[in-house]
């Protein structure tokens, strides 16, 4: 990792490694097996559920900004915004036609709050990408 990036980005890139949909303590644990020393206990080897559940729920978690999403009890999946957030184009889905495509990146735009330089990076590059779509 280049430089320290947000939590945010971390669990998304692991979320978009599981199966299309996962639970909250299968996320737990594939980012801490990803990032051991940003999701996991400093005295123990084991993981915090807390570091990446506080990412995931409430208003201005994943959850709440509109990259995951809940499918049913207890069940997560990313949605368009959160891959395009995540720095995975959403164009690469086999699913994905053009309007799909500017209606997620309208999303992003609009969901976004720049507070901190790797998602002024993401929101720079959702926005050359609409660019360029038009």
């Amino acid at each position: 990792m280049p430089a320290r990036e947000p939590h945010f980005v971390l669990i998304l890139r692991v979320a978009l490694t599981m199966p299309e949909t996962f639970t909250k303590a299968d996320l737990v644990i594939a980012a801490w097996k990803a990032y051991p020393h940003e999701f996991g206990m400093r005295a123990y080897d084991l993981p915090n559920s807390q570091a990446v559940y506080c990412k995931v729920d409430g208003a201005t978690g994943l959850v709440g900004r509109g990259y995951l999403e809940w499918i049913s009890a207890g069940v997560l999946r990313a949605t368009a915004a959160g891959r395009v957030f995540a720095g995975k184009p959403v164009a690469t889905e086999p699913r994905a036609t053009y309007a799909d495509l500017r209606a997620s990146l309208v999303e992003v735009i609009s969901l976004l709050t720049v507070e901190t330089a790797a998602e002024l990076a993401a929101f720079e590059t959702a926005r050359d990408v609409l660019r360029r779509s038009r």
